[in-house]
C-alpha cells in the first residue's frame, strides 16, 4: 500500500475516533444533566430519558421473573424485593468492574 492511501485510512481512523470521543463526551453531559432533572423532581425527556424508561421497564420484567422462578423452585424460601435490589448492586458492581478494566472471574464468565 503506497504512503497516500495510508494517509487516508490513518485520517478515516483517526476521524472516527474523534467522532467516537465527541459522542461519549455528549453523552455523559445528557447522563449529568438527566440526573439534575431527576434529582429537581422534574421528568427527563428525549431520546436518552425513553431509552431509560424502556430499559428500566424491561429490567423489572427479568427480575419479576427471575424471582417467579426462585419462588416457584424454592417452596421453602421467598424472594423479597430486598433480594431483588442486590441482584441489581450485584450486576451495577460487574458493570463498573467491566467498565474499569478491572474484571473478576465472575464477570469474565457473565460478560465474556
Amino acid at each position: 500500500m503506497d504512503e497516500q492511501k495510508l494517509n487516508w485510512a490513518a485520517g478515516i481512523i483517526k476521524n472516527a475516533m474523534a467522532n467516537e470521543k465527541t459522542r461519549g463526551s455528549r453523552g455523559a453531559i445528557r447522563r449529568k444533566q438527566m440526573q439534575e432533572a431527576l434529582e429537581r423532581g422534574d421528568e427527563p425527556t428525549g431520546p436518552r430519558a425513553d431509552w431509560l424508561k424502556q430499559t428500566a421497564s424491561e429490567i423489572m420484567k427479568v427480575l419479576e421473573l427471575a424471582a417467579i422462578r426462585f419462588n416457584e423452585e424454592n417452596l421453602d424460601d421467598l424472594i423479597s424485593a430486598n433480594d431483588l435490589g442486590d441482584a441489581v448492586l450485584t450486576s451495577m458492581k460487574w458493570l463498573q468492574a467491566a467498565g474499569s478494566g478491572k474484571k473478576t472471574e465472575t464477570t469474565k464468565q457473565v460478560l465474556d
